[in-house]
């Protein structure tokens, strides 16, 4: 028989019923059921219809005779009242959230997302903050920038400016692009015409993210390898197909432009926010 986890004492019992919100509150009543004693008529004694006691009066004794005997007033009648809000918030298998909701409460949003997918990550890390190195963070605003609709306009550019040079091989123009692209588009996002979003996408991630173990996203599960090392069930492994342009070598004049799968394991969820400086 499993182990169950029952309090020992009444009064345990009794905090834990009130913790979960199925507790009830004692309010006096009139014996006659005319009125009830609470909010501006809490601190009355009589009823103010039929003018009934509030308490039970209790029989008169003889302070010399009996000294140390206190007198105890004693509701005539008490209405138990149980509240209806506190357990419709109790959570049960009928209410409460999926287990892989990835639908975070609006409060917890730091900043809007540029991102249509659903996501929630879980399991914050108590270090210290992390700090992403000179690669990691080219690496970060070179996925942001390639994903972002607002920027597909300056990819477009940027591409036409460098294939205006006939002398260079595709190879290298393809290089130029992929290497030298963020710093032009930063460099073209000083005009003073440009949206405050495309500037902000132009200084990129802050080096400075947060690190979590789980992430929900479009209704999955991923867990960081760390976390996958004892358990039989693996949610580390991830599959990406991205588009880009392949060459056999950098002498091939005729590149292949394909969709290409890549394969690995999770070892850290970072989270980083857009500069606004």
């Amino acid at each position: 028989m499993p182990e169950l986890n029952i309090p020992l004492s009444y009064n345990k019992t009794k905090s834990t019923v009130k913790n979960i919100g199925l507790h009830y509150e004692k309010i006096d009543a009139c014996p006659n059921d005319c009125m009830l004693f609470r909010n501006d008529h809490k601190d009355d004694e009589f009823c103010h219809t039929c003018g009934a006691s509030r308490y039970i009066k209790n029989p008169e004794v003889d302070h010399d005779v009996q000294p140390s005997k206190k007198s105890h007033q004693v509701s005539a009648k008490t209405l138990r009242h149980f509240p209806l809000i506190p357990r419709l918030k109790v959570q049960t298998r009928f209410n409460r959230r999926a287990r892989n909701n990835d639908e975070c409460d609006p409060s917890d949003a730091e900043t809007e997302s540029l991102f249509p997918q659903k996501r929630c990550p879980l399991g914050a890390r108590k270090t210290d903050p992390f700090i992403l190195d000179k690669k990691s963070l080219s690496q970060a605003h070179a996925y942001l920038l390639g994903n972002c609709d607002e920027i597909q306009e300056y990819i477009r550019e940027h591409e036409q400016e460098v294939n205006n040079h006939p002398r260079r091989s595709k190879w290298s123009k393809a290089k130029d692009h992929c290497q030298n692209f963020s710093q032009w588009f930063e460099t073209c996002a000083l005009q003073e015409d440009v949206p405050d979003l495309i500037k902000k996408l132009s200084r990129g991630p802050n080096f400075v993210t947060k690190r979590y173990s789980r992430y929900l996203i479009n209704g999955y599960r991923f867990h960081i390898r760390q976390r996958d090392a004892r358990r039989k069930t693996q949610n580390s492994g991830v599959t990406v197909v991205a588009s880009t342009t392949s060459f056999a070598s950098s002498k091939d004049k005729n590149s292949i432009a394909a969709n290409l799968t890549y394969y690995g394991r999770i070892v850290e969820y970072l989270w980083s926010y857009l500069c606004l400086f």
